[in-house]
């Protein structure tokens, strides 16, 4: 059941026209906005160019096998199972 100007609608046909009704009158508007800026001078930057360019690259080969080797070997589990361990062992399978 719903209710839409004041009358109680049963029909699950009525029911469904509303809804459909409502959903395009809310959602399918034309957004208007303009760019303000105010995020940019709200929010501070910090991160900049050269540290996002080192954070968002690719690792190389190196990188992944000495923090797979400097990982504690004694520590707990991941969700799926394996642990430091696990990665170190296996790492020779994956230098292809």
């Amino acid at each position: 059941m719903s209710i839409h100007n004041d009358n109680l609608l049963k029909d699950f046909e009525d029911i469904s026209k509303q809804l459909i009704f409502h959903f395009k009158e809310n959602f399918t508007t034309e957004n208007n906005c303009l760019d303000n800026c105010l995020v940019e001078e709200t929010i501070p930057s910090l991160v900049y160019g050269q540290d996002n360019n080192m954070l968002t690259s690719i690792s190389n080969k190196d990188e992944v096998r000495n923090a797979i080797f400097a990982m504690n070997t004694d520590g707990d589990p991941r969700s799926d199972g394996f642990g430091a361990n696990g990665y170190s062992v296996f790492l020779g399978h994956f230098r292809q």
